[in-house]
């Protein structure tokens, strides 16, 4: 999923499973000097500790909930604060900042939880004014995933971009197709287990 804001079609924005993916191929890999990475999840956190062992001087992961409402393991944020990267927490993107068509910085906005919502978590909410922009020169996108919709097209999706399916049957909108897997729900290899 892209970062819905204006300025992610910037140089210097990478999803976070297109980076991971060419730093396993051994391609040459090429990471500013201030990195931010945007998501909470283990994929998140595996983008933030690359960017950092690739040279990054500084390394954030911004996520727009609390420690307690991330998906990622307390272990494993606390191995990567160990490597250097640091955790914001309550913050989301608005806007890409870009010089020359390349990220100069991300502009965020605080927030404050309120009610819970359908993941069962107390959803984001922005605190008027109580923005910042923080200076980067690459920004990774780990927010999540969604089906690519050329292979799914006339089938019902839902608000995430996902074939919606009977969850025991995996009938779809479409009568003798079925459904399943990362197609309607994109979760970890360790729920798909």
């Amino acid at each position: 999923r892209g970062l819905n804001v204006p300025g992610e079609d910037a140089g210097g924005v990478i999803p976070a499973i297109s980076f991971l993916k060419d730093v396993y191929d051994g391609k040459k890999v090429q990471v500013g000097k201030k990195v931010v990475v945007v998501g909470g999840g283990f994929t998140a956190v595996d983008a933030a500790r690359t960017a950092r062992r690739l040279g990054a001087e500084d390394v954030y992961i911004a996520y727009r909930r609390t420690k307690d409402e991330m998906p990622a393991t307390r272990e494993e944020v606390a191995e990567a604060e160990a490597e250097g990267v640091k955790v914001m927490y309550l913050v989301a993107p608005k806007s890409i900042e870009a010089k020359n068509g390349h990220v100069s910085g991300i502009h965020m906005i605080n927030q404050v939880l309120g009610q819970k919502d359908s993941s069962d978590r107390r959803k984001p909410e922005e605190v008027a004014t109580a923005d910042f922009t923080l200076a980067c020169d690459t920004v990774i996108s780990a927010i999540g995933q969604q089906p690519d919709s050329k292979g799914i097209s006339g089938l019902k999706l839902d608000r995430h971009g996902m074939v919606e399916c009977d969850a025991k049957t995996g009938a779809t909108s479409v009568g003798g197709v079925f459904a399943g897997g990362d197609v309607n729900n994109v979760a970890t290899v360790i729920a798909a287990i």
